[in-house]
Formats: structure tokens, sequence, C-alpha cells
């Protein structure tokens, strides 16, 4: 379903951005497709890689801490800062 609507926006878009802009689009996307960035990326039911972080406090927080004494939950925002 998802991925029918998204053909549906590209076929919807295509006239509408500039050949120049394509070209820039498509240059990006092999760039990330050549870089193997995706390879990294744990498989489904794959352990959570350790991370390190610097609270609003400024102090160290290991995640493999918390999981020590609670569940971990990790939320990813994206935006356009």
């Amino acid at each position: 379903m998802l991925k029918e609507k998204l053909q549906k926006l590209i076929e919807a878009s295509a006239g509408k951005v500039p050949v120049e802009a394509k070209k820039i689009m498509a240059a990006a996307t092999q760039a990330v497709a050549d870089s193997q960035a995706g390879r990294a990326i744990p498989g489904v039911g794959a352990p959570f890689p350790e991370f390190v972080l610097t609270d609003s406090s400024g102090r160290t927080v290991r995640s493999s801490d918390i999981v020590k004494e609670s569940q971990l939950i990790v939320t990813f925002f994206r935006g356009g800062w």
C-alpha cells in the first residue's frame, strides 16, 4: 500500500521537478547507495548497539547502565534544523 502511494506521488511530481534538480537528487541517491551506509543497520530482532551520550546536565550516560535498571526506549526525531 505504501509502495503504491509513493509511486503515485512520484508520478504526480514528475513534471513539476526541474531537470537539474532531478539530476542532483539522482546523484545524491546513487552516492548513498555506493557508500553502503545501510550495511551497518541492525536487522529485526538484533540487539541494539550500546551507545554513550551526554545528558542535559553534562553527565555521561551509557545505554548499558540504563538497561540494567529499567527499559530503554530510543526515539529518533527528524528535523530540518
